[in-house]
């Protein structure tokens, strides 16, 4: 039997003594099932996998010595954390389907008998008294924040000081575009993939360890790591009493809850449904698959209930496959006559893009590293985009805006970000901001929140090609606006414009 397997099933059955809901609600535990996947935050269930917590000292022998780096604060570090998470899991509204502090976190006095029941060597990171701590001679490593002529600089002193520096990337395609980076350069580094919180420079151990987060000045990324054997599971604890759903054979109904049935002496577990009549649809949890939730339509007039066994539903169905088959008809027309018109073709991938990518906080899902790539083949053609990205919030879609921005940007055309709200356009601002800072690009924002003087300087700036990439809402359709050589539009949101439709938001175009 597979290991995951069964600490699945030990997990299962030690839920009912510690924590009996613990898939209600909105915990690690329920997303990590949900999701087939590993979620952060679900250490905090460790001790339903185990029939008690391990602890590193509990893997060494009694005659091992440990070492504890700068033990009080260590001592204040652990107290701290417990502090911290009784009061959150005291705030927290509904606490049943999480499991208390107690259950995880190790005793107090627990430390004290590590560093009074074994030898030890006490490492302060600076020694107050010769005689009683031991001086590492270790340091920080260098800040050079994301400028790469000084990081090569700093790799040549570390190298005359007789040290190869080892270079920490956390995926295989940063580890390619550092080595482009830094290309060519003397000290030749150590590039592995491998994780780090901080870096440091030992060289009386001859190290220097220099994760790559540090040299960018971002947070570490994090990334979801999949369960071995585990696929991602639909699961109807997803719905909730009250919701629209769609049944591909009898349309818009509305999820009452789940019921058991006995039938034969064997329970099973469908979906109830109702729909226009009160009539009733039983769905079993294997047919689930069949349930779509509604997504669709208006929240102040939503979607009338079919009614089971009305044909309503089939023309339905009959009258959006006319309607896609135009739709694309439509695009096809389209596509064709923009296929034999020309438009700009901006320069490959270089230096830039490169130290761009390599800056940037996450790790690109398998869908964004994709939708970028086509992006910038697109633009590095000469025909003309007119592209759709979708993708909910948090999935990286400004990301793949302010790559294509920058590419346009260095082919020496400017870039329009047009959202629907004010409060919007300054977000954008600031990521633009943050993610373009150190690149020769000027980003300005034009809304009711700049004054009347104001306005008018990033209007002159546009018009004299002085400024390379405005963020606006409607006031950049406005007339006066007027671009010195516009090669990209990016449209946020595009559904709040009241646009059709089929033009969902997240369309970006260049000429």
């Amino acid at each position: 039997m597979p290991f995951y397997y069964e600490a699945r099933q030990r997990a299962l059955q030690r839920m009912e003594e510690l924590i009996p809901h613990a898939l209600e609600g909105d915990t690690p535990l329920a997303a990590a099932l949900e999701q087939g996947r590993y979620i952060e935050g679900l250490e905090w269930y460790l001790p339903l996998f185990g029939d008690t917590a391990g602890w590193i000292s509990d893997l060494l022998p009694p005659s091992a010595a440990s070492a504890v780096w700068e033990p009080d604060r260590v001592a204040v570090a652990l107290a701290d954390a417990r502090k911290t998470a009784h009061k959150d899991y005291g705030d927290l509204e509904e606490p049943d389907g999480w499991l208390s502090p107690d259950h995880i976190l190790p005793p107090p006095e627990r430390l004290n008998r590590i560093l009074s029941g074994r030898s030890g060597i006490d490492l302060p990171v600076v020694g107050t008294d010769p005689g009683k701590g031991l001086r590492t001679g270790a340091r920080p490593i260098p800040r050079v924040a994301g400028d790469i002529d000084r990081l090569r600089e700093e790799l040549s002193n570390l190298a005359e000081e007789g040290l190869r520096t080892t270079i920490l990337v956390e995926d295989e395609g940063q580890r390619h575009r550092l080595s482009d980076l830094l290309e060519p350069v003397d000290a030749d580094p150590l590039i592995v993939l491998g994780q780090l919180a901080g870096g440091f420079v030992w060289p009386d151990a001859g190290l220097a360890v220099w994760p790559d987060h540090e040299m960018f000045q971002r947070p570490r990324r994090r990334r979801p790591v999949p369960l071995a054997g585990t696929v991602a599971i639909q699961s109807y604890r997803s719905l909730s009493p009250g919701d629209l759903v769609v049944h591909v054979d009898h349309g818009i109904g509305r999820y009452e809850g789940l019921r058991t049935l006995e039938v034969d002496g064997v329970h099973a577990e469908l979906l109830e449904l109702t729909y226009a009549g009160g009539d009733r649809l039983l769905v079993p949890v294997d047919q689930m698959d069949r349930v779509q939730r509604h997504v669709g339509g208006d929240r102040e007039t939503p979607p009338r209930l079919n009614t089971l066994g009305s044909p309503t539903w089939e023309r339905t169905k009959e009258r959006t496959r006319t309607d896609l088959l135009e739709m694309a008809r439509e695009l096809a027309r389209t596509y064709a006559a923009r296929e034999v018109v020309s438009g700009t073709a901006y320069p490959s991938d270089d230096i830039l893009m490169e130290e761009l990518e390599a800056s940037f906080p996450y790790t690109e899902t398998a869908d964004q590293a994709r939708a970028v790539e086509e992006v910038k083949r697109v633009l590095e053609s000469e025909r003309l985009m007119d592209r759709l990205i979708c993708g909910d919030v948090g999935y990286g879609k400004t990301e793949v805006a302010i790559r294509a921005a920058l590419k346009v940007i260095e082919g020496g055309q400017q870039v329009a970000v047009l959202v629907p709200t004010t409060l919007l356009a300054q977000q954008h601002l600031e990521t633009f901001r943050i993610r373009l800072g150190s690149f020769p690009v000027r980003i300005e924002m034009l809304s009711r929140f700049r004054t009347p003087a104001q306005q008018r300087r990033i209007l002159e700036g546009l018009a004299r090609a002085e400024i390379d990439l405005v963020i606006g809402t409607h006031r950049l359709l406005s007339k006066d606006v007027t671009f010195a050589s516009l090669g990209l539009l990016v449209v946020d949101e595009e559904h709040r414009f009241g646009v059709n439709a089929h033009t969902a938001h997240g369309t970006a175009r260049h000429s």
